[in-house]
């Protein structure tokens, strides 16, 4: 799709572009969402009552298509996600940006509206992205072979997929999210609790483009260290299978992808405390599961990866010790 007249061929979009405490990195998201190509384009700054001179540097900014609102007081990520969706977005498709991220694609939300526009059923289209440590590339993510899936299928593939929704590169339809209660769940994946009960209502389309670059900072760092916030954050997945089986999928499968992919998720939290916050906060981990999802810990208990990590943590400390 190539730059138009806005209007009725093309349905607005909403790039939102929640920010706090980002004033040396905000302008490069929306510098990167300015950017896009499409014709019917509004681009949302949300600051949930940032501390820095946020206000200031976004003012450097004059564009007819960009809004800035600051909150009176601080929401917290998930509630500013939500504000912004229902309280000042006005597209029909919406995409979120974190202030800490960009775009590298300006075609991206233009591939992708192309593809939902041409399907009623897609609620959702789903692009690739970098993962960038320090400035250097660390991951890429990847989409399936097919150029779209049933969401009932892609819930169903759970957790063997080689890919999942990113939240910056997947634009979705504005209204069904809000009807389903969109980021309702405030964990470090809310997004993806949102996102995966939405597709349960429709198709979700694939664009085979890298479009943009999340950062993997500081503060994606503290939420993978906390141990807390990493085991309450497998509750997201219940509240999907609870959808996933009243749009279809039956009770006895649903329960069985669920067990695996809660499995699969809560091993990942574990190795990702234990590599950034050490034995300790690992087991305490595991005694947050086990006090709110028993059988996913005993699964990890089981697992002989846990146990052989945890027994190389323990004698670890001692093997450096000096004689």
């Amino acid at each position: 799709m190539s730059t138009g007249t806005p209007g009725r061929d093309w349905p607005k979009v909403t790039i939102m572009i929640p920010t706090y405490g980002q004033a040396d990195m905000v302008l490069q998201a929306i510098d990167s969402a300015l950017a896009q190509d499409y014709p019917n384009l509004e681009v949302i700054v949300a600051d949930d009552a940032s501390p820095d001179n946020t206000c200031e540097v976004v003012a450097g900014r004059s564009n007819p298509r960009l809004r800035y609102h600051r909150n009176r007081e601080n929401l917290g990520r998930v509630a500013n996600y939500r504000n912004t969706l229902y309280d000042l977005a006005t597209g029909e498709w919406v995409v979120n940006l974190d202030g800490d991220d960009r775009y590298t694609d300006p075609g991206f939300v233009s591939a992708a509206m192309a593809v939902a526009l041409s399907d009623s059923a897609v609620v959702m289209v789903s692009a690739r992205r970098t993962v960038e440590r320090n400035g250097l590339i660390v991951d890429v993510t990847r989409i399936p072979e097919a150029p779209w899936l049933d969401g009932l299928d892609l819930v169903r593939g759970l957790p063997a997929v080689s890919y999942h929704l990113p939240h910056m590169t997947t634009l979705y339809r504005r209204a069904p999210a809000m009807e389903l209660g969109f980021y309702r769940m405030d964990l470090i994946s809310g997004d993806w609790e949102s996102l995966y009960r939405l597709a349960l209502h429709g198709r979700v389309a694939f664009v085979d483009r890298i479009v943009g670059a999340w950062r993997a900072g500081e503060a994606n760092a503290s939420r993978v260290a906390d141990w807390r916030a990493r085991a309450s954050n497998l509750q997201i997945w219940p509240a999907i299978f609870v959808e996933a089986v009243q749009a279809g999928l039956p009770r006895s499968e649903a329960a069985r992808v669920q067990a695996l992919t809660m499995s699969y998720f809560a091993y990942l939290g574990f190795s990702d405390v234990l590599a950034s916050a050490g034995a300790g906060a690992a087991w305490r981990y595991l005694a947050v599961l086990w006090r709110e999802q028993r059988p996913t810990a005993w699964r990890l208990l089981l697992d002989p990866r846990c146990l052989l990590r945890l027994g190389i943590a323990a004698v670890a400390p001692r093997s450096r010790r000096p004689r």
